[in-house]
């Protein structure tokens, strides 16, 4: 077997993201519908982020979905995906007593300022 380790798709690289340190980027177009590449694997007792999984960033206007196939999550596209455009997913963290401990920096018209699963949200811009 002669493969090579490649952290991320070819179509993607790492750099500085305006929502928070590093993102992952497009480098060229996505179709909606692709699937992106692997972001997460189940382990025994542990969830073990790719880095893929490791620098893609939140948005409560994502242009990604995480889907799960067996114990492997993987990002697809849900739309189109520009060319040096950031990929981005929503977290979907729940909302409990210590949601003010994620602060959300993603800057679209529907962020609430933390993150939060969409479903919650309407609970926090009643606070």
């Amino acid at each position: 077997m002669n493969e090579k380790y490649k952290p991320l798709p070819d179509n993607l690289k790492i750099a500085c993201s305006k929502i928070h340190g590093h993102g992952i980027f497009a480098t060229e177009n996505i179709s909606q519908g692709d699937m992106i590449g692997r972001s997460h694997v189940e382990g025994l007792e542990e969830i073990i982020r790719t880095p893929l999984g490791g620098f893609v960033n939140h948005s409560d206007e994502p242009n990604c979905v995480r889907e799960r196939v067996g114990s492997e999550h993987f990002l697809v596209a849900n739309r189109l995906i520009k060319k040096d455009e950031e990929l981005t997913y929503d977290y979907g963290f729940g909302f409990d007593e210590d949601y003010k401990d994620f602060p959300c920096k993603c800057r679209s018209k529907n962020c609430v300022g933390y993150i939060v699963r969409s479903e919650s949200r309407w609970r926090i811009k009643k606070l």
